[in-house]
């Protein structure tokens, strides 16, 4: 039995591949399901981050234009002395589209700020 030799893989081509794959499944379920414009975006953003949203506070807000905004919060306050809680706005378009992609942080009490900022906690 004869095989064929295989071309090699890029190290991230694999997670690009999953990461453009999941996006292909969430469109079209989201296009046959009725599923509104923003629950879309927040599937999208949930793949773009490569996350399934076990342990995280999620929301989201439409903007002009079809723009949602994807806010995904979470909590590591267990993980981290320093930081409290991360948070990462995804920001998808009307096609469905990843346009942004930004985080900052709140810190621990007596560690820095309070609410969220890219500024670095003490």
């Amino acid at each position: 039995m004869r095989t064929r030799p295989s071309a090699p893989v890029v190290p991230a081509t694999p997670r690009l591949v999953r990461i453009v794959g999941l996006l292909v499944v969430v469109a079209l379920l989201g296009a046959c399901s009725g599923q509104s414009a923003t629950d879309r975006a927040v599937d999208v953003a949930l793949a773009h981050a490569g996350i399934d949203g076990t342990g995280v506070l999620i929301g989201s807000s439409a903007g002009q234009d079809g723009v949602v905004d994807v806010q995904i919060v979470r909590d590591i306050a267990d993980q981290d002395d320093s930081v409290r809680t991360l948070r990462r706005i995804i920001v998808v378009d009307a096609d469905g589209r990843v346009v942004d992609d930004r985080s900052d942080h709140a810190c621990q009490p007596g560690r820095g700020h309070q609410d969220f900022s890219t500024e670095p906690c003490l």
